[in-house]
């Protein structure tokens, strides 16, 4: 019974640190999907911690763009994301 209790503790691990470490490349099909006014390219990072190197909306276009998203405010409910945008 206790090698049952530490591979699923070991899955679960695995499983956490995945998430924690995906790229935000993953991203990208996500916002393909979201429709043809929204283009963003050059990801780099993670999902949690990112850069884009463009974001274009429409007509506006901003560039370099990075995000860090506080994980723990999720386990709230809430969403805390804090956002850079240093377009030259």
């Amino acid at each position: 019974m206790k090698i049952v209790k530490y591979t699923f503790l070991g899955i679960l691990l695995y499983l956490i640190f995945l998430v924690a470490t995906a790229p935000s490349k993953l991203l990208q099909p996500f916002i393909d999907k979201a429709g043809p006014k929204l283009k963003v390219t050059e990801l780099s990072g993670s999902i949690w911690n990112g850069h884009a190197q463009q974001v274009k909306v429409d007509k506006l276009s901003v560039n370099d763009v990075s995000w860090s998203i506080n994980f723990l405010s999720l386990l709230t409910g809430k969403v805390s994301v804090d956002l850079i945008i240093k377009d030259s």
